[in-house]
C-alpha cells in the first residue's frame, strides 16, 4: 500500500500547494486525492490545458462519455506494479474507464514526443508512474 503524502505542484497554480489544488483541480484528481491511500503528484514542467478544453472533457463525462486514462511506464523497476494498483483502485472507483497503458524504451531517456502526443490525443487524463 502507499503511503505517501500528497503535493502537488502545478503550473496553474506555481506553488506547492497540497490538498488545496485537487480540491480545485480535474475530477479525476479529487477522486484520487479522496483515496485512502495518498499519492504525490508532481507536475514539474508540460502544457497546461486551456479551460475550454478542461470544460469540454468534463461535459463529455457528464453525457455518459467513457473516462480514458493513459499510463505512461517509464520502464524503471517496479513502475509496472504501482500503476498496475491505480488501474485497479480507479477501475473500481470508474468500471466503465478504459486504460491505455505504453512503456518508455528506455528509462534514462524521455518518452518519444510521438508516444506522448498519442497519449495526449487519445486519453482524458495521464498518469506516468515511476518507481525503484
Amino acid at each position: 500500500m502507499l503511503n505517501i503524502p500528497y503535493d502537488c505542484v502545478s503550473p496553474r497554480c506555481g506553488a506547492l500547494c497540497g490538498l488545496a489544488a485537487a480540491k480545485s483541480a480535474g475530477f479525476l484528481e479529487r477522486e484520487i486525492a479522496s483515496m485512502s491511500n495518498t499519492i504525490r503528484v508532481f507536475v514539474p514542467t508540460g502544457k497546461v490545458q486551456a479551460p475550454g478544453a478542461r470544460d469540454a472533457m468534463l461535459a463529455r463525462r457528464r453525457a455518459g462519455a467513457q473516462l480514458v486514462v493513459g499510463m505512461l511506464d517509464n520502464h524503471k523497476h517496479n513502475t509496472d506494479k504501482v500503476l498496475d494498483r491505480l488501474q485497479h483502485r480507479l477501475s473500481q472507483r470508474y468500471g466503465d474507464a478504459r486504460f491505455v497503458r505504453v512503456k518508455k524504451p528506455e528509462a534514462g531517456k524521455p518518452a518519444p514526443g510521438r508516444m506522448l502526443e498519442d497519449l495526449a490525443g487519445e486519453c482524458d487524463a495521464v498518469v506516468t508512474g515511476i518507481a525503484d
